[in-house]
């Protein structure tokens, strides 16, 4: 449930060094993924973006640092949001209501009241960030006359 959606409540950010071994080929360092990593948002920083891979729990790149953002494994549920919990609560439902009652109607049903949580719980979710502009690139602002222009 938590690698579903990037929840506001499982994000974490780092910086990582790099491992002592380094890849045999195309990258000058790896570097090893957080104990707590459950998926990658972002690596690199908003306006450099790093040429990486994923490997066997390891980030492939160059550099002598990498920036990560990435869900991690919250089993603090305390410090979860409403509706995640909400949706934790239809997930196990969901996936209990055929072997409890038997009704393949009420596992569907359950299954239809997770995906329609799922939605509106992303929603406002996602409303607790900015929103996300273009910047100030010379590309727009040659293209549109100036900053602010459009």
């Amino acid at each position: 449930m938590l690698r579903s959606h990037p929840w506001n409540c499982a994000v974490k950010r780092v910086v990582l060094a790099p491992d002592t071994e380094t890849p045999a080929f195309d990258y000058s360092a790896q570097f090893t993924l957080p104990s707590d990593w459950l998926k990658t948002i972002s690596v690199g920083t908003e306006y450099s973006t790093p040429d990486y891979k994923h490997e066997s729990g390891k980030i492939m790149a160059s550099g002598t640092s990498l920036a990560l953002r990435y869900i991690f494994r919250n089993d603090v549920e305390a410090t979860w949001d409403a509706m995640l919990v909400r949706a934790m609560e239809l997930k196990m439902a969901s996936e209990m209501a055929y072997p409890i009652t038997g009704s393949a109607s009420m596992a569907d049903m359950m299954h239809q009241k997770l995906q329609q949580h799922m939605k509106q719980a992303r929603a406002v979710d996602g409303q607790d960030d900015p929103p996300q502009t273009l910047g100030d690139f010379p590309l727009l602002a040659s293209r549109f006359g100036g900053v602010g222009a459009y």
